[in-house]
């Protein structure tokens, strides 16, 4: 009886926020994708009526470290099916190149960001050298998933090589001086009052067309991150910018680079756009294994009320059980077709 009273409890209450969310919810509920209906400016393929080429769309990202990482991995592999991806590539530590491992092995070995995220645009760069020309490249944590269809974005990438996301809200993340170490303006010859006043970029979805102008900017990127002294956390040699608050590490360096020169770019804004309309942020880390995404019900301000609601109900114990529970007899049933 006690058992029904806390599964009827934990039922309704996941019922009631799980509403409001019900499309990226879902994604972990039902592992069943012939459910989902076909969207078919996501699939150009489904009932086309002649041949028609196109450019083929790759979704990459990266892995490595606690099992979680390889997780939400999988979970954003399986989130893009359908969503206007062709073709996923899962990168991880062992398949970058050697000799790029050995000489930014310090960088490399730090814990934060898996080596401050060097990786991220070395695999960009390599997935773009290996791709079709004009194919189109999507670069995503693995803390996103994708809850809609990618199919705008793909048609601003034919018109566009290079897509970054930014930061809109100025209230939190100011301009570039806030969060980018001095250095980097130094480094790039951009320490000047229009670069400092620039957009904070956020790395962690972007999209490129394969054209010498963004290989050009990936390499770019790539050469001043392998700089400790610009992508770490080391002290600055230089003095402080007013206001300055901290280092964004590859993005600070990612930042500046737009800000140089923005010829070319176009920016997606974080929030109006990604979040609303194509992505969910569960970042799942270690310390926090959380089974369940999030996506706040009220503005940004309310983000730390709702993350305390949802390890409170969805990532409660019995709830994490049960959903275990149906994966499980998920599996065996598949296995017996």
């Amino acid at each position: 009886m006690k058992y029904k009273i806390i599964f009827c409890f934990l039922f309704v209450v996941s019922s009631i926020f799980g509403f409001s969310y019900y499309k990226t919810q879902r994604l972990l509920f039902l592992t069943d994708l012939s459910t989902r209906p076909l969207e078919k400016d996501s699939t150009p393929d489904f009932q086309a009526s002649s041949f028609r080429p196109r450019n083929p769309v790759y979704l990459i990202s990266y892995a490595d470290g606690p099992e979680v990482f390889f997780q939400n991995q999988y979970a954003l592999a399986q989130s893009s099916m359908g969503r206007g991806v062709d073709f996923n590539l899962n990168y991880r530590r062992s398949l970058l190149d050697p000799q790029f491992v050995e000489e930014n092995k310090k960088i490399l070995d730090q814990p934060k960001g898996a080596g401050y995220w060097l990786w991220k645009p070395w695999i960009i760069l390599k997935t773009l050298k290996n791709v079709p020309e004009n194919a189109i490249v999507i670069y995503s944590d693995t803390g996103n998933l994708i809850k809609a269809s990618l199919a705008p974005l793909i048609e601003l990438a034919e018109h566009h090589s290079i897509l970054l996301s930014v930061y809109e809200n100025k209230e939190i993340w100011g301009c570039a001086a806030k969060k980018v170490k001095r250095d980097i303006f130094v480094a790039l010859n951009c320490d000047t009052t229009e670069c400092h006043n620039g957009p904070v970029l956020w790395a962690g979805f972007m999209i490129f067309r394969n054209t010498p102008a963004a290989r050009a900017f990936v390499q770019s990127w790539l050469t001043y991150a392998q700089d400790p002294q610009l992508l770490t956390d080391l002290p600055s040699k230089y003095k402080p910018l007013p206001n300055a608050s901290g280092h964004c590490h590859d993005q600070a360096i990612l930042s500046v680079l737009y800000s140089k020169d923005p010829s070319g770019i176009h920016l997606m804004p974080y929030d109006a756009l990604l979040m609303k309309n194509h992505l969910a942020w569960k970042h799942r880390k270690p310390c926090a294994d959380e089974l369940f995404i999030y996506e706040s019900l009220v503005p940004y301000y309310g983000y730390t009320l709702m993350r305390k609601i949802d390890r409170l109900f969805f990532n409660s114990y019995w709830l994490k059980k049960l959903r275990q529970k149906i994966a499980r007899e998920n599996e065996e049933f598949q296995g017996t077709i």
